[in-house]
């Protein structure tokens, strides 16, 4: 298991430090780029799970915003089969998750008493973001950032945005239709960096997380809270909370090509207010803003 285990993360470590280009493919044309799933086993369930109006058909195509991530999986199951790789998988989160359980099994997770020691606030962190992200959010905008600040920080992305388009019908080296195609999607381009403002409310924060248990042990607290979470009435504000940067690991910033959104991980602000000043004012962001519209 520790040799698949090697060989199975090392291939993927590659991949993701690689570039990751996007591919676009008709459902009908799945089985070439994935031979152990089929058309008609992935079509339906693709279906189910999006509830799309009209209903996906074969004839509908898919962007796969990282085909070699896609073919590096589709290389390692049929390498290594089904079962062994479920086998490692189960593997993985036996690892991953125990520590949760007993808190002295992070050594072995982490390979030394010093490195456990070292990654516990982050491990910790990254499980209690994990079960109440939303929350979490909402509570760091609300104590952190003013609702001056955000009014800074939205028009100076604005104006990057503008300045950006400035360049790009400036250009010598794109043509008409080139430059027409990016200014409309640059023009229509939003920033996500905190929760919507429904969610910046402690009665709506309240009804939201209601269910989550306040009387068990760490473990079984972290299983009822996780359950909790995902059989929440999930509003498409709460949804859209969900799918921000979370602030313990990367990527801070992101690019969603389909939705148009840049998303920054509110961790980048509050680490500008803790390490560059004693109190950085979130205008200083802006001014990072126009910094970079100035290149």
């Amino acid at each position: 298991m520790r040799v698949l285990e090697h060989t199975v993360l090392s291939k993927l470590n590659r991949v993701s430090k690689s570039l990751s280009p996007t591919s676009s493919v008709f459902f009908r044309e799945v089985d070439r780029r994935v031979p152990n799933a089929s058309t008609a086993y992935w079509l339906p369930r693709f279906d189910e799970g999006l509830k799309l109006q009209p209903r996906l058909t074969p004839d509908d195509e898919v962007v796969l915003s990282d085909i070699g991530l896609l073919q590096a999986f589709n290389s390692l199951v049929v390498m290594y089969g089904d079962q062994n790789m479920k086998a490692l998988l189960a593997w993985q989160l036996v690892q991953f998750y125990s520590p949760l359980a007993e808190i002295a099994l992070m050594t072995a997770r982490f390979g030394s008493k010093q490195k456990a020691e070292n990654f516990r606030p982050a491990y910790c962190a990254h499980h209690v973001e994990a079960s109440f992200k939303a929350l979490v959010l909402s509570l760091a905008t609300i104590s952190r950032i003013t609702v001056k600040d955000r009014r800074l920080i939205t028009p100076a992305f604005i104006n990057l945005v503008s300045t950006a388009l400035s360049k790009v019908n400036a250009s010598r080296w794109m043509d008409n239709d080139s430059k027409s195609l990016v200014t409309q999607k640059l023009a229509l381009a939003e920033m996500q960096m905190w929760p919507p403002e429904s969610l910046l409310h402690d009665d709506v924060l309240e009804e939201t997380y209601s269910d989550v248990s306040e009387n068990a042990f760490l473990f079984e607290y972290w299983v009822t809270s996780r359950s909790a979470t995902s059989q929440m009435n999930q509003t498409q504000n709460y949804r859209d909370a969900l799918g921000l940067p979370g602030s313990n690991f990367s990527l801070y910033l992101s690019y969603d090509y389909l939705l148009n959104n840049v998303k920054i991980a509110l961790g980048t602000i509050l680490h500008l207010h803790t390490t560059m000043v004693e109190r950085l004012p979130c205008s200083t962001v802006a001014s990072v803003f126009s910094w970079r519209s100035s290149l």
